[in-house]
């Protein structure tokens, strides 16, 4: 009996649940056929996140506008998360207004959807209303719910971590529901996230006139500089019942841990412009899963040769700026000299 505590214990500390997970995660997405994951850093093993850590920065917003019993407030003043670049086309993309033009068509248009983005706030509401237009009319797919693909994620934050509140599910290409109602009175943290295959031109969140809203904090302590996700459909989302569904977003809530996911379905090739974009990104840890789609159009080894060139070129990017140098891990790179024979693939 005492063996059995003593294991359960062991796989209960931190260290060793993340490493199972992280494993796991490497298995499901290589049983799927999964052609190429690289890793550059694995920032997963940190010291634990105490529930509720960060304080409040700002608590005087300003509504966009008023309602007799509501007052609505553009989820932009709360400091979207899940952006890379400030200087975009429109707010809610994820390629800045420069890639026009230098990406294929297809993965800029991908880029115009708002995969991965979410805002936290804290605030004494007990009712969440929302309202947000789509610039797409065709709200589903056929293997996607309308909640998946242009829906609202809303969840909450308890002393035991992050957990479902309420969806919002569109009608329409523009929504006005209400979330959730009567929720226990007190100060609550929310992480909102908007729809991951369609394009925004607003998002709102209202809530009653009495209440009051504020910026979340940080994720935790120290500095948090967001992880960054590259491949193709699975990883931008597409199928997940929910936007909180999408893998990034349920690791982010599991590390406490800010994600940026840079998926584009069918798309995900490593190519050259893609590389020099993604070594913009000052980020220490980038996990690119590149999925069967590519093989469709290449055989193995190009896909190969054209990873490592891309892992090349990222690599050689972030030492010219005096950034951490980190172990790159692609199929046969040996073969493809991104490590040398002494370190293991």
């Amino acid at each position: 009996m005492s063996r059995v505590v003593c294991f359960f214990r062991f796989y209960k500390s931190r260290l060793a649940f993340n490493q199972m997970l992280m494993r796991l995660i490497l298995l499901m997405f290589w049983g799927r056929g999964v052609a190429l994951i690289f890793v550059f850093c694995l920032p997963f093993f940190a010291s634990p996140v105490l529930a509720g850590a960060g304080e409040i920065l700002n608590s005087t917003l300003t509504p966009s506008r008023s309602e007799s019993s509501n007052v609505w407030f553009d989820i932009r003043q709360l400091n979207v998360e899940g952006r890379g670049w400030n200087d975009t086309k429109a707010f809610y993309d994820r390629l800045p207004a420069k890639a026009e033009g230098l990406v294929r068509q297809p993965v800029w248009e991908l880029s115009r959807n708002s995969a991965g983005m979410c805002v936290r706030f804290v605030t004494e509401a007990t009712t969440f209303r929302a309202r947000w237009a789509l610039t797409e009319s065709w709200l589903y797919l056929p293997n996607m719910t309308a909640i998946g693909k242009s829906g609202l994620d809303l969840y909450v934050k308890t002393e035991k971590g992050w957990h479902w509140l309420a969806v919002g599910q569109p009608t329409a290409q523009t929504n006005d529901v209400t979330l959730v109602e009567n929720l226990v009175p007190g100060k609550t943290r929310v992480s909102a996230l908007p729809a991951t295959l369609q394009r925004h031109e607003f998002v709102e969140l209202g809530i009653p006139t009495n209440a009051i809203i504020e910026k979340a904090g940080p994720w935790g302590p120290g500095v948090r500089k967001p992880m960054v996700f590259y491949g193709t459909s699975i990883l931008q989302g597409l199928s997940a019942s929910r936007p909180g569904m999408v893998h990034n977003a349920i690791l982010g809530r599991r590390f406490n841990w800010p994600t940026i996911n840079l998926g584009f379905s069918g798309n995900g090739k490593m190519e050259p412009e893609m590389a020099d974009l993604l070594a913009e990104l000052d980020r220490p840890f980038m996990s690119s899963i590149v999925c069967p789609t590519w093989w469709l159009t290449k055989s193995r080894s190009a896909s190969n040769r054209s990873s490592a060139n891309s892992v090349r070129r990222i690599r050689t990017r972030h030492r010219a700026r005096g950034r951490p140098h980190h172990a790159g891990f692609v199929p046969d790179c040996r073969t493809h000299g991104i490590l040398s024979s002494q370190r293991p693939c």
